[in-house]
């Protein structure tokens, strides 16, 4: 897993001294089978639709977790993984202050312990975190603000600087300041001709 540049990553520590893991209780990955264990009974509670949202909490937290448990070093890690997107991008879309928060904390958290290796997720994920940045209620735009400048500088961008472009045309002007914030992270973490493709949209 090859780290983005250092400067990019203590900006994206600012964010991380945010959240709080103590509460998470560690599960210590013992095997593959173990892990795809875990990521069963995660993605079962999280799709059904008898699961009340402190169950879905509680799920999550389940898989905060293994990710201090180990789970990042496993080799089928990326495939479970990619098989949680659709269920954790719903929980980021819930209602429930207390769910997407929870929820942008473990991708935060992934984001921190995957790095680079991370980056594909990052490009699935960032379009649903700047829409809750347009939520009215705090503790959800604050958590999808700070998900979304995790992921950047942690792990990168590559498919997503359209929707970037679009919130930084956005109505409301707070949307536009993140955007603005979420540029100068691309800047300082990647090549700058990541945004070349997209310079006439930004003038």
């Amino acid at each position: 897993m090859t780290p983005v540049t250092p400067s990019g990553r203590r900006l994206a520590e600012e964010v991380m001294d945010a959240i709080n893991t103590t509460n998470i209780a560690v599960v210590k990955v013992t095997s593959d089978t173990h892990l795809e264990q875990i990521v069963d009974s995660v993605h079962n509670v999280l799709t059904s639709s008898e699961s009340d949202w402190s169950l879905r909490v509680d799920a999550i937290r389940k898989l905060e977790g293994a990710v201090l448990g180990g789970a990042v070093e496993r080799t089928c890690w990326p495939a479970l993984l990619r098989s949680l997107q659709g269920p954790l991008v719903a929980q980021v879309n819930d209602l429930r202050s207390g769910v997407v928060k929870e929820a942008c904390q473990l991708l935060i958290l992934l984001s921190k312990r995957m790095l680079s290796a991370f980056q594909p997720f990052t490009d699935y994920f960032i379009p649903h975190l700047i829409h809750l940045t347009k939520v009215t209620i705090k503790i959800i735009s604050e958590s999808g603000n700070a998900a979304v400048l995790a992921l950047l500088g942690n792990s990168g961008v590559r498919k997503c600087v359209p929707t970037i472009c679009e919130a930084a045309q956005d109505k409301h002007r707070q949307v536009r300041m993140r955007a603005a914030q979420y540029f100068n992270m691309i800047l300082e973490v990647s090549p700058t001709r990541t945004l070349d493709p997209y310079v006439d949209q930004l003038e």
